[in-house]
């Protein structure tokens, strides 16, 4: 395990650096944003790891961020469970350069595993490569990276969301033989490249008699999203079902369709978090968002980086013990599964908070 030592010397380093107007992380200068779950207050606002205790830093796409803020909630509580250093740190804004900087950080710090987010597969891929380089586990949660990781915690495989979204949408509109499409904020997610794909090549399988017209990438506005719906309903106004993934466009295609009194003609279900579509969900615009909980995922992650530290969890290994969550499944190329989305729905929308 890597010593106090390291962790104190470069927050002193840190310290030193914003005294002269250091491009150091601007969190970190104001000690704004970290926290840990275990020891004494260090230089820099973090508190130092007590004794051998893995050192487990957590950074999010942005620390802000609703979403991650309730995954950060549930790494808290698992390192509560299983006694580690925590610390939860990053970015206050979603940008790719400050989140390679504060990975520069904690790679000099020596801790022991690094959780991230990424905000770009690629971009991020080179420093996380350093990190392992340097003897740092490296685990990707919600986001994976093209390389340089030891494992993914993915709360949900892309190809299974792509199945399960095109189930509820043939249930909700009682129907097997409508016409749909499917809508996504970014062609160039691989997440959401995969599970559109598969689900067009599942409803062709499951439902041969579902009409399909196209996978369109919508602009990642929520009134971008608005109008582009919107046009397309004239375009095609028989269309009766709409599978969607993207947290940003998702209001927007809500909007359009409430609007266009197509509420009670279209099943719409796509991905929104609780917070976002708690009104829809309240006045029956919208009836299902396919989604995962934040906790559970960042409970996993820290999870699968405490294990991948102990030498618990290697290469090879098909399961993972993962506390309250019961085993998780291992795929091939490290992937651990959280499961199937969550549907949050009337009964549960107010479960949750995020």
């Amino acid at each position: 395990m890597k010593k106090y030592l390291a962790i104190f010397t470069v927050f002193m380093m840190v310290l030193s650096l914003c005294a002269c107007g250091s491009s150091a992380p601007k969190e970190v200068q104001e000690s704004k944003g970290s926290e840990s779950s275990q020891g004494e207050a260090a230089p820099g606002g973090d508190k130092a790891p007590e004794g051998d205790k893995p050192t487990i830093v957590m950074i999010p796409q942005a620390i802000g961020n609703e979403f991650y803020v309730a995954g950060q909630q549930g790494a808290i509580a698992a390192a509560g469970e299983l006694g580690i250093d925590f610390i939860y740190d990053g970015p206050t804004s979603p940008q790719v350069d400050q989140q390679v900087e504060f990975i520069n950080t904690y790679i000099a710090a020596g801790v022991d595993a690094i959780c991230i987010a990424p905000l770009d597969s690629n971009a991020i891929a080179p420093i996380l490569q350093e990190a392992r380089d340097a003897g740092i586990k490296v685990i990707t949660y919600d986001i994976d990276a093209s390389s340089g990781r030891d494992w993914y915690m993915t709360p949900c495989v892309a190809t299974r969301y792509g199945e399960v979204i095109v189930d509820y949408m043939v249930e909700q509109a009682g129907a097997s033989d409508i016409e749909w499409i499917f809508l996504v904020e970014s062609l160039g997610d691989e997440f959401q490249k995969a599970a559109a794909e598969r689900a067009v090549a599942y409803a062709a399988e499951k439902y041969p008699d579902l009409v399909f017209h196209d996978i369109k990438q919508l602009t990642q506005s929520q009134d971008a999203a608005y109008k582009e719906v919107t046009d397309l309903l004239k375009v095609y106004p028989n269309l009766r079902g709409v599978c969607s993934i993207g947290t940003i466009i998702f209001p927007g295609i809500i909007e359009a369709i409430k609007d266009t009194n197509n509420v009670d003609k279209i099943a719409n279900v796509g991905m929104g978090t609780p917070n976002a579509i708690r009104g829809y969900i309240k006045d029956g615009s919208l009836k299902t968002s396919l989604m995962w909980d934040a906790v559970d995922m960042g409970y996993a992650a820290i999870y699968t980086a405490y294990n991948s530290v102990t030498g618990t969890l290697k290469e090879g290994d098909t399961t993972l013990d993962c506390g309250k969550l019961g085993t998780l499944q291992i795929s091939e190329g490290g992937i651990i599964i959280q499961g199937d989305p969550l549907a949050f729905e009337a009964g549960n929308i107010d479960n949750y908070d995020f």
